[in-house]
């Protein structure tokens, strides 16, 4: 491996003195690089805000709209227990909410307002010790799923605000 480096024209990744550049339109879906993740499989995911691309040494292949992907400006993403790869969206093309799509080799499931999923887009995601899945919700707080059941914690529940950092990490005592 190498360190990833994230950079306005896309992506580089250095081995010793080698690098090696991603970007549009040869291999991601856009030069915004919002998060990257490893897969239990070895392959490196990164999300854009054109969509989300998978690494295998020699190949990127890319997931877009076109591909009939519900949404394209992704933010944030993670890995499940079972492998499966959760991608949180600002918005779903022309409408004006986000939420979560699952890929597994096909969409599996979408959480959106049709869904009852509440919030205009959801900008990190963290897969916890226990297996339940943390989400940074514009306009909701966090919402964490475990077993299909969703909490969430937001002004009600002693939160300043609603616009949750992008980024927040599991503590020692979980």
């Amino acid at each position: 491996g190498g360190p990833e480096t994230l950079v306005g024209g896309g992506l580089f990744r250095w081995r010793g003195v080698t690098r090696l550049r991603f970007a549009t339109p040869q291999a991601l879906p856009d030069n915004t690089v919002t998060d990257i993740q490893a897969a239990p499989d070895g392959s490196i995911w990164f999300a854009t805000r054109g969509g989300v691309a998978r690494y295998d040494p020699g190949s990127v292949n890319a997931f877009t709209p076109a591909d009939h992907l519900p949404g394209r400006d992704a933010r944030g993403i993670a890995f499940d227990t079972k492998g499966v790869l959760w991608v949180g969206c600002e918005r779903w093309g022309s409408t004006l909410g986000g939420g979560v799509w699952q890929l597994d080799g096909k969409i599996t499931s979408v959480l959106d307002r049709t869904a009852g999923f509440e919030g205009s887009g959801v900008h990190h995601i963290l897969r916890a010790r226990d297996s339940a899945m943390w989400l940074s919700v514009r306009g909701v707080g966090i919402v964490r799923i475990q077993s299909g059941l969703r909490s969430s914690f937001g002004v009600d529940q002693g939160m300043l605000g609603t616009q949750v950092s992008r980024q927040f990490a599991e503590d020692l005592d979980g």
